[in-house]
């Protein structure tokens, strides 16, 4: 009995590992998780991105606003503005490696942005942030890290 038990223990551990999973990456939504972004007009657009909840919250706004960016820039703007935003848990299941069906919540968040070829004032540099996201910032010359300062 215990050795039947051990045995389909060990067997299901490489299915049971299965369910684990990754944050979602930054990619177009093709089926499963990502970002899709669609026109409203001539200078607005909405963006969405949907990841599952190994994604922190702080990545998954970074998507949004690296397409975000990236479409201003690809449509020849160079600001834009968000004018709304929805945020949206949604459980689904989706199927994993083997019979094993696991649930996962994923998140969707949409904004709807304008986008502006001047500064209209309280709009997002689409190139700054395409920089910064990139890892690209320069600390400003004051600047002191916590190794520097003692």
């Amino acid at each position: 009995m215990m050795r039947t038990f051990l045995l389909a223990l060990l067997v299901s551990l490489p299915l049971l590992g299965g369910c684990a999973s990754l944050p979602t990456p930054y990619q177009p939504k093709d089926g499963g998780w990502g970002y899709s972004d669609f026109p409203v007009g001539e200078d607005m657009f909405t963006v969405s991105f949907e990841g599952n909840v190994e994604l922190d919250i702080h990545a998954f706004r970074m998507h949004l606003l690296r397409r975000a960016s990236e479409l201003t820039l690809g449509h020849e703007f160079a600001y834009f503005t968000i004018l709304e935003t929805t945020h949206r848990p949604r459980p689904s299941v989706y199927k994993t490696k083997g019979f094993i069906v696991d649930p996962v919540f994923a998140f969707r968040q949409a904004i709807v942005i304008r986008c502006f070829k001047e500064d209209p004032g309280m709009g997002f540099n689409a190139a700054e942030i395409l920089v910064t996201l990139a890892g690209g910032m320069p600390e400003p010359p004051d600047t002191h890290t916590a190794a520097s300062i003692r």
